[in-house]
């Protein structure tokens, strides 16, 4: 079965009045696309991710549309000319390709090389057999590895010393700095998010490359006041990750040092340029030397140790 795109173009301000009369006369079913909407939902929810694919803001840069789906059939143009009575709106008309919908977007993924070493490979696919693959969903909430932080922070797990270190990956996500650190031959990961959904998320991917609870552990919590979440975490790591904001960043800065032992590292990454100056003044006054800077687009990460 083919389907119709009809998309009505409107103002913000018409948004409600169309929603109302779709709504009424009940024949469509519809999605609205508002670029007030995706602003809100970013700025409400930064502190589990500042990272926007530049594409997505891209898309939704100043839009408001309706968007109804329509089955190609002969009653086609009878609900489009039924749809431009309601509404004043003459749609735009997008004949989609006939495909199996629940599996289109997998379109969108392809394996992708990470480093010299390493490659993300969402889990339908085939890992090309000259890279290290980190097996992901890139559909689990989030963390899809695709995003220039990540594959910053990946570049430099290659460098590091990791066979047989101890990581803690604070704010892990969908686990896959985690993951990389287990690919890259580290003895155990333990991972700690505030966001409820990442538990789950990181443990399905670390199922996708055969790691288990044995090897990586994640928890549910904040750091910086869940006491609880502190007495799982507790000691010293080789390596800590912390792939956020800087929302976040400033505030942990005091306290990265406390996992850390003398030859320990801290990877630092999800810092847009317009707040690295802040970040790299709060590492240092927290007894942290940068030893590495990174840069790709408008990120930046950040390769520390303890002075």
């Amino acid at each position: 079965m083919q389907w119709m795109e009809l998309i009505l173009k409107t103002q913000p301000e018409e948004l409600n009045r169309l929603c109302g009369i779709l709504d009424a006369d009940g024949s469509f079913q519809y999605m609205i696309e508002d670029s007030r909407d995706f602003q809100e939902f970013v700025d409400e929810n930064r502190q589990f991710w500042g990272m926007v694919d530049a594409g997505l803001a891209e898309h939704y840069a100043d839009i408001c549309q309706i968007k109804i789906y329509a089955e190609n059939d002969a009653l086609l143009s009878q609900k489009i000319t039924h749809l431009t009575a309601l509404t004043g709106i003459e749609p735009e008309q997008n004949l989609l390709p006939e495909q199996d919908w629940d599996d289109a977007w997998k379109n969108n993924y392809a394996v992708e090389p990470v480093g010299s070493r390493l490659e993300i490979v969402p889990h339908w696919l085939t890992p090309s057999g000259d890279r290290i693959p980190i097996i992901l969903d890139p559909g689990l909430t989030f963390g899809t590895g695709y995003h220039p932080t990540t594959q910053m922070c990946l570049s430099l797990l290659e460098q590091l010393p990791t066979e047989g270190k101890t990581v803690l990956d604070i704010g892990c996500g969908s686990g896959i700095l985690s993951i990389g650190a287990l690919r890259l031959g580290a003895a155990s990961v333990v991972g700690c998010d505030i966001d409820e959904s990442s538990p789950k998320a990181a443990m399905e991917n670390a199922s996708f490359n055969n790691f288990d609870e044995s090897r990586f552990q994640v928890y549910l919590g904040d750091i910086l006041r869940d006491k609880g979440l502190k007495k799982h975490i507790e000691g010293t790591y080789d390596l800590v990750l912390a792939n956020m904001v800087a929302d976040v960043v400033i505030p942990l800065s005091p306290v990265f040092s406390e996992y850390m032992g003398p030859d320990s590292y801290l990877l630092v990454s999800g810092i847009v340029a317009e707040r690295a100056e802040e970040v790299c003044r709060a590492l240092e006054n927290s007894g942290l030397i940068i030893r590495e800077h990174r840069s790709k687009e408008e990120w930046n990460t950040y390769l520390c140790q303890r002075r």
